[in-house]
C-alpha cells in the first residue's frame, strides 16, 4: 500500500516495501543516539540489530499498527519511518508517529507531509475519530508539528522522561474528525 499526493514524498507500508532494501537505512536511523533520544524511550538507545529490524516488520504490520516508510522521490531513498499505531477500532482512535531518519531532510517540511498523508488516511479510510500523539517537551520540531497540524495539546505528564542529565515533560497532543474536517474546507 502507498499513500501519495503531489509532494515529493510517498508513505509505503512495511507489508509493500522489500525489508532488505530499507534494512541498512533502516538500523542507522535507530543506532543513531541523536535520532532516537528525540522521541523514543530509554530502551530505543540499546543498540539494534538485524533482529531488531524483522520485530519491527512483524509489529508495524499487525492488527494494531500501519506503518509506514516515507519515501523521498526526488532523492529516490527513504528519509524516515511513521506509523499509526493503537488503532481500536471499538473507540476509533489511533496514535500517530514519525521519525525522520535521515538528517539531511530536517526541516523541509516532511514531518507536515507526512502527517496530512497519515490524518487523510486515518480519518477518510480508517474512519478514526480521534488521532494523539505525544512528544518531549524539549523537541521544538514536533511541537510546532502538532500545533501547525491543528493538534489540541491536551495534557503534560511532567517531568516524565530523563535525557542527557535533565527531566523533560511528555506532551500529548490529539486531534478530532470534525476538526479534521473543518481544516480541510
Amino acid at each position: 500500500m502507498k499513500l501519495q499526493d503531489s509532494s515529493n514524498i510517498e508513505l509505503i507500508s512495511y507489508a509493500s516495501v522489500n525489508k532488505e532494501e530499507v534494512r541498512e537505512n533502516y538500523l542507522t536511523w535507530l543506532n543513531n543516539s541523536d535520532i532516537i533520544q528525540a522521541f523514543g524511550p530509554f530502551s530505543m538507545l540499546y543498540p539494534k540489530t538485524s533482529t531488531f529490524i524483522d520485530e519491527s516488520f512483524e509489529r508495524f504490520t499487525s492488527r494494531e499498527t500501519i506503518g509506514f516508510f516515507i519515501y523521498h522521490k526526488d532523492m529516490k531513498t527513504f528519509v524516515g519511518t511513521c506509523k499509526l499505531d493503537k488503532i481500536s477500532i471499538a473507540d476509533r482512535s489511533t496514535e500517530i508517529g514519525i521519525m525522520i531518519g535521515d538528517s539531511s531532510v530536517h526541516g523541509q517540511g516532511i514531518g507536515k507531509k507526512t502527517y496530512k498523508l497519515l490524518l487523510e488516511y486515518a480519518f477518510e479510510i480508517l474512519g478514526m475519530n480521534r488521532v494523539w500523539g505525544t512528544c518531549f517537551s524539549d523537541n521544538i520540531g514536533s511541537k510546532k508539528l502538532f500545533e501547525t497540524m491543528g493538534f489540541t495539546h491536551e495534557g503534560t505528564l511532567r517531568k516524565a522522561i530523563f535525557r542527557k542529565g535533565t527531566y523533560l515533560d511528555n506532551l500529548y497532543y490529539s486531534i478530532l474528525r470534525s476538526e479534521y474536517v473543518n481544516l480541510t474546507k
